[in-house]
């Protein structure tokens, strides 16, 4: 299952990235399009989606890729 999760920019609230995860029995793939994740394999975006789902977020759009 992949999620995908859109998370607004701290520097322009207009901009927007996805950020998606892929979830396994036993471990996650995350990632993120914003160019910083490139660099870092990491991002305040992704981590902001990945305490989403910690904390108890009740929707997301699911699909398959």
């Amino acid at each position: 299952m992949t999620l995908k999760i859109e998370v607004a920019s701290s520097s322009d609230p207009n901009t927007v990235y996805a950020v998606y995860g892929r979830l396994f029995d036993d471990e996650s793939q995350w990632w993120c399009e914003c160019i910083g994740f490139a660099y870092r394999n990491g991002c305040r975006h992704m981590a902001l989606a990945q305490e989403a789902i910690r904390g108890g977020i009740r929707k997301i759009e699911v699909f398959d890729a």
